[in-house]
């Protein structure tokens, strides 16, 4: 491959470039000439792809070409406007691709020989960039979104609802193919996660330690303790709890990770209790390191902070010396008498099971039962509420969707489903 094919390339981010400036709202008009335009450069793309030899920018190229027919093809549909020779066009995919396929180039235009520079020093691209620079843009993506409307920054935030659910954020949950292991990168990036070139998603890098021995991924392969696994990072699914004035409570559908509710306290110390929510572990692990890597700076601004309750009350005691004050917070983890609450949905212990991630279940979550159990997959999780006979103890949901009243805070193989207040806005 020569410098004249990428600049055919580079014609794909030229023109999903174009349609984020000229987004002033959710659509662009998209001109018919742009369009024939656009179809034109594809062919072109894949006849370069076809010559390529080299496997690596093969794989490149496919990528490149897959972003533009998520324009170009039947992913997306162009509604055609009465009389007029426009079609409106999505926003958000143009933003997406912007960014995706400048990326793309960026590690096309390190693999092609500098030599090929020598006969093109004059040729101008990128608005009269030198070709010998290549001053190929390296997008933040806040910076790109800035360049649209506020609707479509609202957009890319990636709320998608489908009925009671809603995907929001990202967390890594499912074991990672032989296919995307096998082209998986070793730089980490800055959340820690690994990118494989065979799919251009993003993996978490884990050391199994299992509590049982019998833990099986999604795959149906067995976890093996101290063996090195990769989770795919992907969109967290939320049921939705309860929906006024634009705002959605909400609760993970799944167990999405696991972690102790807080130190055991082996002494009587006064006025100091391990089950106190506002002081424990688990409460500063969802407001802090779960919140800061699940969610983007975009989606934070929708994510209300909620005063949550967390009085005798919401314990389902008469009497609870272990209670503490309301807290304010972000992420939260559910109570007794919400996971209780029929308006919420919870009518039958059925729903209040929670099945492990492949990444939880790496992780350590405990209660994974066998195939032939009719909550197979199902394992505990916490909920904030206090045991009102302990200070060591915490309440939690066991594996068959029933209430265990009695577990001990130090315990880092219970899960989490985290809850949260969302602006629909």
């Amino acid at each position: 491959m020569r410098y004249y094919d990428l600049i055919t390339i580079n014609k794909l981010v030229t023109y999903a470039e174009m349609m984020v400036n000229r987004g002033q709202s959710e659509d662009i008009i998209l001109f018919e000439e742009d369009k024939i335009r656009f179809s034109k450069t594809l062919i072109e793309i894949k006849d370069i792809l076809n010559k390529e030899r080299d496997k690596e920018i093969t794989n490149l190229l496919k990528q490149v070409l897959s972003l533009g027919e998520r324009i170009d093809g039947d992913y997306i549909d162009f509604k055609k406007k009465e009389n007029i020779k426009e079609y409106l066009y999505d926003t958000r995919m143009a933003v997406e691709i912007f960014y995706e396929s400048a990326k793309i180039l960026e590690k096309l235009e390190v693999l092609i020989e500098k030599d090929s520079l020598s006969d093109l020093k004059n040729i101008k691209v990128f608005s009269g960039r030198s070709l010998k620079k290549y001053d190929i843009p390296k997008p933040d993506y806040e910076q790109v979104l800035t360049k649209c409307a506020s609707s479509i920054k609202k957009s890319r935030i990636e709320i998608r609802r489908d009925g009671p659910y809603i995907w929001f954020g990202e967390y890594p949950q499912t074991i990672a193919t032989s296919k995307a292991v096998a082209t998986m990168g070793t730089t980490p990036d800055s959340k820690g996660y690994y990118t494989s070139s065979y799919d251009n998603e993003r993996y978490a890098k884990v050391v199994a330690t299992p509590t049982p021995l019998s833990y099986t991924f999604s795959d149906s392969t067995t976890v093996k303790r101290s063996s090195t696994y990769y989770f795919k990072v992907e969109p967290i699914k939320w049921r939705i709890l309860s929906e006024s004035d634009r705002k959605a409570l909400i609760l993970c559908e799944s167990i999405i990770a696991n972690e102790r509710y807080n130190r055991y306290y082996s002494g009587a110390i006064e006025g100091v209790y391990a089950n106190n929510y506002a002081e424990s572990e688990v409460r500063a692990w969802l407001n802090d390191q779960f919140y800061n890597i699940a969610f983007s700076e975009l989606q934070k601004s929708l994510i209300q902070t909620t005063e949550v309750d967390n009085s005798v009350y919401s314990t389902g005691y008469d009497l609870n010396p272990y209670t503490c004050e309301n807290t304010f917070d972000k992420i939260f983890l559910p109570s007794y008498i919400e996971v209780m609450n029929r308006t919420y949905g919870f009518r039958n212990i059925t729903d209040r099971y929670k099945v492990t991630s492949d990444y939880s279940r790496a992780t350590g979550t405990g209660d994974y039962t066998s195939t032939g159990d009719s909550y197979s997959g199902n394992d505990r999780w916490w909920l904030r509420s206090p045991y009102d006979g302990d200070p060591n103890f915490a309440c939690s949901i066991s594996s068959d969707g029933n209430v265990n009243w009695i577990y001990l805070v130090d315990d880092d193989s219970c899960g989490l489903v985290p809850a949260l207040t969302i602006s629909l806005d």
